[in-house]
């Protein structure tokens, strides 16, 4: 079985449809945010998240670290390292919610609606 290089993503919210504030809409609460990713088949370990900085979601290859501090939640990390396995669940988590997913590296946003 190949494995892929890890690639980053940063999971943003769907774009807030004013032209006078660009930008994306929060991905929503935390723990409305880890509910709704759950039915991807991506969740903790079941290591405690009580007061820790960032909430580790493991998913089929992938990874999605949610920073803590802010609430709601305006974007998190997605750590890709088995493409073939995560962008199927990426692709049907950003259809179903609207969230998009932006290249840190280029800059791209895809959109997935």
């Amino acid at each position: 079985m190949s494995r892929s290089k890890r690639r980053l993503f940063v999971l943003i919210g769907p774009p807030t449809g004013d032209a006078r504030e660009p930008g994306a809409k929060p991905l929503g609460r935390i723990k409305d945010l880890e509910r709704e990713l759950g039915q991807y088949n991506t969740s903790t370990d079941g290591t405690p998240t009580a007061g820790q900085p960032t909430i580790r979601l493991h998913g089929p290859g992938m990874v999605i670290e949610v920073a803590t501090a802010n609430e709601p939640a305006t974007q998190a990390m997605a750590s890709v390292n088995d493409e073939q396995m995560a962008w199927p669940v990426l692709e049907r988590m950003c259809k179903a919610t609207g969230f998009r997913l932006m290249d840190p590296e280029s800059g791209r946003i895809m959109a997935f609606g």
